[in-house]
């Protein structure tokens, strides 16, 4: 176990190195949660874990615009679709001993409704309409 910790320690050093050298470059990052290939093509994943955005104007969820813009652009050049996955936090829609899923590409969400909120951590949020909704049993 202390062999694989130390070969992880070793690793994020050897990230970081990697890391300073390509910002030295000028290198622009964004963190992405999982890429996986579904459904015959590879997709970006971004996930969160929140609560359901209340009206007015709607229910909804979203994600800081920032997000957006940087998963949008590698859409462009990629053609790799992101998609957005929301984890309900709420009581919104609970089925017993069920994950309420939310899920929607952000090529979809950006055509459909959407409201862009003000203050300390803008965000833009989707109306609820416009995801899938899957409730995934709970282990």
């Amino acid at each position: 176990m202390k062999e694989n910790l130390n070969q992880t320690e070793e690793g994020r050093i050897g990230e970081k190195i990697v890391r300073e050298y390509l910002i030295s470059k000028g290198a622009k990052f964004f963190q992405i949660d999982w890429m996986s290939y579904e459904d015959e093509e590879y997709r970006l994943n971004e996930v969160k874990h929140q609560e359901i955005f209340k009206p007015p104007p709607f229910y909804g969820h979203g994600l800081p615009e920032w997000q957006i813009k940087t998963r949008m652009e590698f859409y462009q050049r990629t053609r790799i679709v992101p998609y957005l996955y929301v984890v309900e936090k709420s009581d919104y829609e609970k089925r017993e001993g069920y994950h309420l899923i939310w899920m929607q590409s952000l090529i979809t969400l950006e055509m459909r409704k959407y409201k862009d909120t003000k203050g300390m951590n803008p965000r833009r949020v989707y109306d609820i309409d416009s995801f899938e909704k899957i409730y995934f049993k709970k282990e």
